[in-house]
């Protein structure tokens, strides 16, 4: 498996509960953002994705998505 997070600059109303201000990958602090973690197999074929709030630390999101990818699809 492959993860990989990133963040996405977002204007205009909504995202109350993701949108947070944090380390912008983009060079644009100024904007709200959520962070997205995309999970694909050793083929290149999408497990699953997780939005996040965009203050979440990379190395934060790591661990539990490994734990939750090996409840939800037996992944050793």
């Amino acid at each position: 498996m492959f993860m990989d997070t990133t963040s996405i600059s977002f204007e205009g109303a909504g995202g109350e509960t993701l949108g947070q201000r944090g380390h912008s990958k983009d060079h644009r602090p100024d904007l709200m953002q959520l962070i997205l973690c995309v999970v694909i197999d050793n083929e290149g074929r999408p497990i699953c994705t997780e939005i996040m709030p965009g203050n979440t630390a990379d190395v934060s999101v790591l661990l539990p998505t490994i734990d939750r990818l090996r409840h939800r699809f037996a992944i050793g």
